[in-house]
């Protein structure tokens, strides 16, 4: 069971998580309307997708004596170093109206974005703002090794890798919510993750999402425009729309 629930408080919706498909029960937007959504994981929610991430991201080798050690030796240092760590997702969904030809408009902001020009804006029907992050864990202060700490590292990368996988799959519902209308045709389609530094979008571009989505009142900081702390986090655009296939870039 997932809780959705802004940072005032002034909704909640319940998404419930069954035969790996989440369902939305309650509707909690309006057209024209932004918000923060703060979903919360906790990680024995979506533990086997942040096992397979850390397996990937310290290239253990499953099914060898060696590596299975290793990996019974993190397993064993994560419960003692993270206890019941949470994995956070914030949304924010904005109109087709603020998707021009080559930048967005959100709020007060300006995100440029060359690759819309390749899009049929005509069949987008609206888009996300997101952040995954962890809880800033005090590590500093847990005298780790050397290798635990480039374990922990990793095992909070995994987190937050785990918890990004998860958000698109959270999506395809909510924008069924946010933006489907009756006589829609098509299947509804959640486009690749656009992100600053990535595909065309200007790095700067951190500062706007950041902005945007007051990741300050979360605890969150930015430095020289563009690096947030802490840094287990992702953040970026997702656009949502009737298209035939994934959209890409």
């Amino acid at each position: 069971m997932l809780d959705i629930k802004n940072r005032n408080n002034l909704y909640l919706v319940t998404i419930k998580q069954s035969s790996g498909k989440y369902h939305t029960h309650q509707k909690v937007r309006q057209v024209g309307e932004m918000e923060n959504r703060l979903i919360e994981l906790s990680v024995n929610e979506i533990f086997e997708e942040c096992l397979n991430s850390f397996i990937e991201f310290c290239a253990i080798q499953k099914g060898t004596a060696r590596g299975e050690r290793i990996l019974q030796n993190c397993l064993e240092a994560r419960k003692r170093i993270f206890g019941a760590c949470k994995i956070n997702i914030l949304i924010s969904p904005f109109d087709a109206e603020c998707i021009k030809e080559n930048f967005f408009r959100i709020g007060d902001k300006t995100i440029h974005y060359e690759g819309l020009k390749k899009l049929a804006l005509s069949n987008v029907i609206g888009g996300y703002m997101y952040s995954v992050f962890t809880e800033k864990l005090p590590l500093d202060e847990l005298e780790l090794s050397t290798l635990q700490m480039y374990y922990a590292d990793s095992w909070l990368s995994a987190y937050v890798d785990a918890g990004w996988k998860s958000l698109k799959a959270i999506l395809v519902n909510e924008v069924k919510i946010d933006f489907y209308k009756d006589g829609m045709q098509g299947k509804i389609v959640v486009s690749e993750s656009l992100a600053p530094g990535y595909h065309g979008m200007p790095l700067e571009s951190t500062e706007d999402l950041f902005q945007l989505m007051k990741l300050s009142e979360y605890g969150m900081e930015l430095l020289n425009n563009s690096v947030i702390i802490p840094q287990k986090n992702v953040i970026g655009i997702y656009l949502a729309g009737i298209f035939e296939e994934c959209i890409k870039y």
